[in-house]
């Protein structure tokens, strides 16, 4: 498993760009699956290759972009080495699942369910 970090988040008019940092993975796919990290508040969106997982950490400082692209219904790519470039599929709605379930859940860490609320659910009509 390997995991890389998102440097860049670019919105534009139909679609959202995440870049991670330089790496030298290869013939990546969608994994249309995402994860929480908790401790390091981020979500993770999983790509694969033949041989392995690659993890691609959006961090807390990109989530304010990420839920007004999710509000505006962009696309979501994520950018490697500037060149590559993979849709990222599933995305939206895997992300909505894993927001519906932090919401109020203690599993996650205070810190998590916290930083969430904050940025997700602060303009939220009940």
């Amino acid at each position: 498993m390997v995991r890389l970090e998102v440097i860049k988040t670019e919105l534009l008019e139909n679609r959202i760009e995440f870049t991670i940092e330089e790496s030298n993975v290869h013939a990546l796919t969608a994994g249309q699956r995402m994860l929480v990290d908790s401790d390091e508040l981020a979500f993770i969106y999983i790509l694969e290759s033949k041989d392995e997982y690659v993890y691609v950490s959006i961090r807390e400082a990109f989530w304010s972009q990420l839920k007004e692209a999710l509000e505006k219904d962009k696309q979501v790519f994520i950018k490697i080495n500037e060149k590559e470039e993979i849709e990222a599929v599933a995305f939206k709605a895997e992300l909505e699942y894993l927001l519906s379930n932090i919401e109020d859940n203690s599993n996650y860490g205070e810190k998590m369910t916290s930083a969430v609320a904050a940025v997700f659910q602060k303009d939220k009509k009940v």
